[in-house]
């Protein structure tokens, strides 16, 4: 999607929570790293 813009949707859960997208860690504090351990896209 090289000069647009676009939107995801779905859920977010710790690794192992089953969200489409998954996080190491969902206590993101500022500043704080955010690692994505997983993520589910499906193009419609």
């Amino acid at each position: 999607m090289v000069g647009t813009a676009g939107v995801l949707e779905g859920s977010v859960t710790a690794t192992g929570g089953g969200g489409d997208m998954t996080l190491d860690n969902v206590a993101i504090q500022l500043g704080g790293a955010v690692n994505i351990t997983g993520m589910t896209v499906t193009m419609a």
